[in-house]
């Protein structure tokens, strides 16, 4: 019989004791979306009153969205990782032999990783040219670009780690399958 586990929702995965748990910075990051989530709302909801009720509107909802929609995509990559809530191809995935399923995973989690690391690093280029061209936005606000863009390179790293602790738990069930790993 083979290790892999069919789960409502997720397809066919590791068994259970290899699921990537989640730890302090996707908890972290979690925490930061729930606020971005709220803020963007917050932020919806009293531009709508102010533009239907008064006729007045802000000027700064649309800026401040938009970073708050750059928080939120950026934060929340890990969270999804950690979470397995990613689609795959599952009618695939289904055909394969258990240690294909598990090596395919790995493979893919290294790209992810890899692209990742590009990512981070592209990302924390930017911010570092923003600061130190001291860029700041044409707008109201004038916010200095350096800011909202902080969020990239931290979300780029967190991912970074959730896919780190996905390509070892897949080494893991890579094992697994082929008989020669223990439930570690």
């Amino acid at each position: 019989m083979s290790a892999e586990t069919k789960l409502p929702g997720h397809g066919f995965g590791p068994p259970a004791h290899l699921r990537v748990r989640e730890d302090i910075s996707e908890k972290l990051c979690l925490w930061l979306c729930q606020i971005a989530v709220v803020a963007l709302i917050g932020f919806t909801v009293s531009e709508v009153v102010a533009r239907g009720l008064f006729g007045f509107s802000f000027g700064v909802s649309d800026e401040i969205g938009g970073y708050l929609v750059v928080v939120i995509t950026f934060l929340s990559l890990s969270v999804c990782e950690t979470g397995d809530v990613y689609h795959r191809v599952d009618f695939l995935q289904a055909r394969l032999p258990g240690w294909a399923r598990a090596g395919s995973r790995l493979f893919f989690d290294l790209l992810c990783f890899l692209s990742g690391m590009i990512l981070l690093w592209q990302t924390t280029r930017l911010v570092y040219n923003s600061w130190d061209i001291d860029e700041i936005a044409p707008t109201i606000l004038g916010t200095p670009l350096w800011i909202p863009r902080l969020a990239m390179p931290l979300g780029s790293a967190a991912v970074s780690w959730a896919l780190f602790k996905a390509m070892r738990r897949d080494v893991r069930w890579l094992r697994l399958e082929l008989g020669g790993g223990a439930r570690r």
